[in-house]
């Protein structure tokens, strides 16, 4: 079998926003092998180490995409390798004195063929990484460790992961959670109250437009529904829903880099429709078009305060409710803090058109997976007091207390 030579470099892409730190991480990345032989190339897989081998912790935003070109003989191409988990993307992880952390990339080469690689990173220093893609398994299973760890050399250990089944890159790569979602239930009617909501991403990243044009990764379509549900009453009926399809677009950080008194800040700007989907005097519509912001201050995988203030101007006449900026106002404002894998607190509060009628809803989940290991949902409680709960009941003062369980938050 015949044994040709793969020459991949990593340009500027693999570098990492730093927040004017003295001392850089130093970069290690290893090529694993490849997960799917097919006729028009491979599915490979990378991991990017970015080891602290000071004695300071270090910050690093590790980079979203790693940029390959290779030169075989006569043929020669480039492309990307894409991350694994896009939501670890655009956030700022702080690595311990003598840890590392590791993110993992995945693409595919138009390579036919096995092949041994010789790898060259000059982001990562000097040196070249021979690696036998045929056979070859992927250096570290684990996502923790010290320099040491990675520094070891390539051992038989385990297979880079299973084979994804068809659809699933396209799921992993456009959707996202949106707004939380959940199921919670109180003692009064409407007793239950649930919240389903996702994203999509518009512009496909493989392509060349995505890739090149960064902005326009942030271009999504999302839904999300809230039911207010009367379980107890004969034949269970749904008290009332809001329906909100929207069109917007985000970055979770506009400045990554940048040295500021906050510790990120993201924007998210979008045109939503929100109806109740009834008719006659139950009718409820509005349309808005608003602008969000997001301080975010600690670190986004340990304790944070996030605050979330929004603007927004009605679109569009509103004859069902022409009233509901008396008490839905202009503004609201969202705040959310505690720690990314234990106990978060968030709130949602609005003031009316006079700052005379407001709302307010307190939301308090907790991982049930700290208590029952693989549960991966949240215990989460909610509270609510002021007007609108519900679209159809705007002009309606009520307040509840309901409990459940969370999928995302």
């Amino acid at each position: 079998m015949a044994v040709g030579l793969l020459g991949v470099v990593v340009s500027s892409s693999v570098a990492m926003a730093t927040r004017g730190q003295d001392v850089e991480p130093t970069v290690l990345v290893k090529v694993g092998p490849a997960l799917e032989a097919s006729p028009d190339g491979w599915v490979m897989q990378a991991s990017a180490y970015f080891l602290n081998t000071g004695s300071r912790p270090l910050s690093v935003s590790p980079p979203m995409m790693l940029r390959w070109l290779f030169k075989e003989g006569k043929v020669s191409g480039g492309g990307f390798l894409d991350p694994i988990d896009p939501e670890s993307g655009n956030r700022e992880w702080t690595i311990e004195p003598g840890k590392f952390l590791r993110r993992d990339y995945r693409g595919r080469i138009p390579l036919a063929g096995e092949h041994e690689a010789v790898v060259i990173f000059p982001e990562a220093g000097p040196g070249e990484h021979r690696v036998a893609t045929s056979s070859a398994p992927h250096p570290l299973a684990g996502t923790t460790g010290t320099p040491a760890d990675v520094q070891m050399p390539v051992a038989e250990s385990s297979p880079v992961g299973p084979r994804e089944l068809p659809g699933q890159s396209f799921f992993r790569r456009h959707f996202a959670g949106h707004e939380p979602m959940y199921f919670v239930w109180g003692p009064e009617s409407p007793n239950l109250k649930f919240q389903v909501s996702l994203r999509y991403k518009i512009i496909n990243p493989d392509v060349e437009f995505g890739r090149w044009w960064q902005w326009s990764q942030g271009l999504h379509f999302a839904y999300t529904q809230t039911s207010l549900w009367d379980f107890d009453r004969p034949s269970s009926p749904f008290y009332d829903s809001s329906y909100k399809p929207e069109v917007l677009w985000r970055r979770d950080d506009l400045f990554p880099g940048a040295v500021s008194w906050w510790e990120q800040l993201g924007l998210q700007v979008g045109l939503q429709h929100e109806s109740n989907g009834k008719d006659g005097d139950d009718s409820r519509s509005l349309n808005i078009l608003y602008f969000k912001p997001t301080f975010l201050f600690g670190q986004a995988t340990n304790l944070f305060l996030a605050v979330s203030p929004r603007a927004f101007a009605y679109v569009g006449e509103m004859p069902d409710n022409e009233d509901i900026a008396d008490y839905r106002g202009y503004v609201d404002l969202m705040l959310k803090a505690g720690w990314a894998t234990s106990v978060q607190v968030a709130g949602h509060f609005r003031v009316g058109d006079d700052f005379n009628r407001g709302s307010m809803q307190i939301d308090l989940s907790y991982p049930l997976g700290e208590l029952l290991p693989n549960i991966d949902v949240f215990l989460h409680g909610q509270y609510f007091n002021g007007w609108g709960e519900s679209l159809l009941d705007y002009d309606e003062r009520t307040w509840m207390f309901r409990i459940g369980l969370s999928l995302f938050r």
